[in-house]
């Protein structure tokens, strides 16, 4: 096929997934993997769903698997032959031995054929070839634990997007007692924190189902909480542990520091604060987690902060909860012996987590991170600190929408504030903790909450994209890449640096010998904030056939371009044509198109020719 007809039938992919949104399961119902993410030469087994909706039953079709690294082929194409008859349904699986090269993304893009050749359907997914999730973290979160509960439904869920850790959020019985029971007699169930039931076999159902998936999984507690009566409630907590709004306030119960009050039914009024820095606290605190791990087999413990900066301790000194984070999540992991994640909230102190043992940075952005551009400048301020750290995102789309929602209303999330939000935070470096609970997302910082807005089957189908997008391209994304300058120009459109409303956002990346650009269509967008909190962010208007121009030093040997919204996330090499303006050479090529996100990829090599 000619370059010219390559564009052609590329553009034509992306104006039809423009319209009608990622078309709905033809032949093809599902293609996925049965973990989430593999340590090099581990068996991955892909998993697909046929349906044959058709009059004819199919006789020697065949399914044919090919998988990529980036720009390259990663072994021979994986194939096996089937029946199907009219109307029936059919699992098939694929197996592939992962190569043993640690911390690589995989793309593996499925055709299915009928006898004669012809091409019946294709579908794509991801695999994450990592011995340890930390470098590429997938964060995703469970909120609800009460008895029935389809567990290993909702986690094989999730595992469709690759999550490959679970925050298990409100599951604990008391902040400054998380296991409920003992040790020695653990109890069956209990009430959390808002009074809802939680089981024991349904936390346990779900660690079972998210390590069979090969997910890590973080117990939720935070470490300077307290329930109000825990100073009375025989659990040993002092009052010389807790902290003061000021240095005179008197030293007793009442005037204690906390957060609340909660509603009616919840099962304590307010949270106390404690002093996270001090020695016996911390020691106390450390010794329940060690409970909890000796009843529940987390992988470790998701260290939760209010965003406070400060207070007083007993004895009037003032005590710094961002300065103080980064010393307790250290000896957190030493004490417990478990893999430890810190909230570092508006992202104050993420610098220093990133050089702490926690195995990722998690930032909570809010209003100080509130711009387009804001979303660069916190994932860039982590790489500077340490460029092979992985970064998690909680950022809460929608927020004052759900918050303004009455009791038992239900609302769609948005799809281009979704898309668009996702785009920017995975081309920064970046996850986003956003999935859980099987089908559902988050919209505020109170995970329960995440029955208000619901994700649309359309929604659904283009985050498994976005997701895979993530995985396939990780080593461009977040392989310890280093801004560089943005020499990508769009000739006749409104551009820049600056995630401008009505632009086109543009900014650059580099990874060895790739110069990666990163282009997030902002045209429609009538805000420099990502957050929509109104919902109401328009679709973002496919650009179609978008010229571009790149700088050329004269050491490029191709470029290549890539989209979650176009063709299941595939890597393309583009035509180029050389030239030169008042700025010096330049080379020129067009993209097939841009809705959400493209990614382009120039290839600096010795030949020099493109």
């Amino acid at each position: 096929m000619s370059p010219r007809s390559i564009l052609a039938s590329l553009a034509a992919v992306v104006a039809a997934t423009a319209a009608a949104g990622p078309p709905p399961p033809g032949l093809v119902a599902d293609l996925g993997t049965d973990r989430a993410r593999y340590a090099p030469g581990d068996t991955v087994h892909f998993e697909v769903r046929l349906r044959n909706a058709g009059a004819a039953a199919l006789h020697g079709a065949v399914l044919a698997l090919s998988i990529r690294h980036l720009a390259d082929s990663a072994g021979p194409e994986l194939a096996r032959g089937f029946d199907l008859a009219a109307g029936d349904s059919a699992a098939l699986s694929l197996s592939w031995d992962a190569p043993r090269p640690d911390f690589r993304g995989y793309r593996a893009s499925l055709v299915v054929r009928d006898s004669a050749g012809r091409v019946l359907d294709r579908a794509a997914t991801a695999v994450d070839v990592s011995s340890d999730w930390s470098r590429f973290p997938r964060y995703g979160y469970l909120a609800h634990f009460g008895p029935g509960l389809d567990a290993a439904g909702w986690v094989a869920a999730l595992n469709r997007f690759h999550v490959s850790g679970l925050q298990f959020y409100d599951f604990q019985y008391r902040h400054h007692r998380p296991l409920a029971g003992t040790v020695e007699a653990p109890a069956a169930e209990w009430r959390d924190i808002a009074g809802r039931p939680t089981a024991r076999a349904t936390v346990e159902e779900f660690l079972a189902a998210a390590h069979r998936h090969g997910m890590v999984c973080l117990a939720y507690d935070a470490c300077y909480g307290a329930h109000e009566d825990a100073l009375s409630d025989g659990s040993g907590v002092r009052l010389e542990w807790a902290a003061w709004r000021n240095a005179t306030d008197p030293r007793v119960e009442s005037t204690i520091k906390s957060l609340g009050p909660f509603p009616v039914g919840w099962s304590t009024r307010r949270l106390l604060f404690m002093n996270l820095a001090s020695p016996q606290w911390q020691d106390y605190l450390f010794a329940r987690m060690r409970e909890l791990f000796a009843v529940y087999p987390f992988d470790g413990w998701h260290i939760d902060t209010w965003g406070d900066r400060g207070a007083f301790a007993f004895d009037g000194s003032p005590v710094d909860y961002v300065e103080g984070l980064r010393p307790f999540t250290d000896r957190a992991r030493e004490a417990t012996g478990r893999r430890v994640v810190a909230n570092t909230v508006g992202s104050r102190g993420q610098e220093e987590m990133a050089a702490s043992r926690a195995d990722i940075v998690y930032s909570e952005l809010w209003e100080d991170h509130a711009t387009w551009a804001s979303l660069l400048e916190a994932a860039d301020a982590v790489h500077a600190a340490d460029p092979a750290r992985g970064l998690v995102f909680a950022a809460y789309l929608h927020r004052a929408r759900a918050h303004g929602m009455a009791p038992g209303d239900r609302a769609p999330f948005r799809t281009a504030s979704v898309l668009l939000a996702d785009a920017a935070m995975f081309a920064a470096g970046a996850s986003h903790l956003e999935l859980g609970d099987g089908g559902r997302m988050l919209s505020t910082e109170y995970f329960p909450d995440d029955l208000k807005l619901e994700v649309t089957p359309a929604l659904a189908r283009a985050l498994r994209r976005s997701y895979d997008f993530l995985v396939a391209y990780e080593n461009w994304l977040r392989d310890g890449v280093s801004p560089a300058p943005c020499g990508l120009t769009l000739p006749g459109r409104a551009a820049g640096a600056e995630g401008a409303p009505g632009t086109v956002w543009t900014f650059a990346r580099r990874r060895g010998a790739d110069e990666i650009v990163h282009l997030i269509n902002l045209t429609a967008v009538p805000s420099d904030r990502w957050r929509d909190d109104a919902a109401s962010c328009p679709e973002a208007p496919l650009l179609a056939n978008v010229r571009a121009r790149l700088a050329d030093d004269g050491t490029v040997a191709w470029v290549g371009w890539a989209s979650p919204d176009a063709d299941d996330g595939g890597f393309h090499r583009l035509p180029v044509t050389r030239g030169r303006d008042a700025q010096g050479s330049y080379l020129e090529f067009v993209l097939p198109g841009l809705k959400h996100w493209d990614m382009v990829v120039a290839h600096h090599g010795p030949d020099g020719a493109p």
